[in-house]
């Protein structure tokens, strides 16, 4: 367990720099998100989206990889180091077809402004497969890029394809296009109690990557409708949460979002 979450880390997913958060409030209004992966474009002025989840929730569990040899090509280019760690995920690691459906609620508002400024408030609610209740605050975003193949858009991102055969961010996971994504920090809550402040978080609200039975049901899925909530939390060094694998991947399967006019 304490190797998948050392390997996640030094992989460049855990390592973020805070930047401030904001607590502002503003009605949004309705959005529609484009098919097919898009390279990503700065908005012209702010986007401000609101993100509910909906439908089955799931929590990730450790396994194989489904796509690790569609993802090979992209995997065989890395570093030595980080090719070894990615072909160890492929083995055992938090983006596999196992699963446990549980249940939770989840609602954010992102604002994109560009390279420089972007800020997130939001609040996931959730039980795991143990019983355990969980809440997660999501209070800032890490501007900063792990490093050229983890872009991190100045925290918040709004129309990027990404993951799979892309080059970008984790190719186990499938090529996805995101409405909202987010790199950014979060305060960690286990049935009431501060287990991390914070922490590395991951969200992104993609199009649709799991059939019927939560198995991933395509490698390219950019022209599934835009509907799933990814909630990936990554511990700190040392500190693995309390969950099979030691990191938290939760996702709300009918999710909708709206945009501030």
């Amino acid at each position: 367990m304490r190797q998948l979450v050392r390997t996640i880390i030094l992989f460049g997913i855990g390592t973020f720099a805070v930047a401030a958060c904001s607590t502002d409030a503003r009605d949004p209004g309705e959005a529609e998100a484009n098919a097919g992966a898009t390279t990503t474009a700065p908005p012209a002025t702010e986007r401000v989206l609101t993100v509910t989840g909906g439908g089955p929730v799931i929590q990730v569990l450790p396994g194989p990889a489904q796509f690790a040899d569609s993802a090979r090509p992209v995997i065989d280019r890395m570093p030595q180091a980080a090719r070894d760690m990615m072909l160890m995920m492929a083995k055992n690691g938090p983006f596999s077809d196992k699963v446990a459906v549980v249940s939770g609620t989840m609602r954010a508002t992102y604002w994109d402004r560009g390279a420089q400024g972007d800020s997130v408030a939001g609040t996931a609610e959730f039980k795991t497969q143990d019983g355990a209740s969980w809440r997660v605050v999501l209070k800032g975003v890490a501007p900063e890029d792990a490093n050229p193949m983890e872009p991190h858009f100045g925290g918040v991102a709004t129309n990027i394809g990404y993951h799979g055969s892309t080059g970008m961010h984790v190719p186990l996971v499938p090529t996805v296009q995101s409405a909202v994504s987010l790199w950014g920090m979060a305060d960690v809550y286990r049935d009431g109690k501060l287990v991390a402040q914070d922490a590395p978080v991951h969200t992104m609200l993609t199009s649709d990557t799991r059939g019927d039975d939560f198995a991933y049901k395509c490698w390219d899925c950019t022209r599934e409708p835009i509907e799933q909530f990814h909630l990936m939390l990554m511990p700190p060094e040392g500190k693995p949460y309390q969950v099979p694998g030691g990191v938290l991947h939760v996702m709300w399967e009918k999710s909708t979002f709206t945009e501030a006019s």
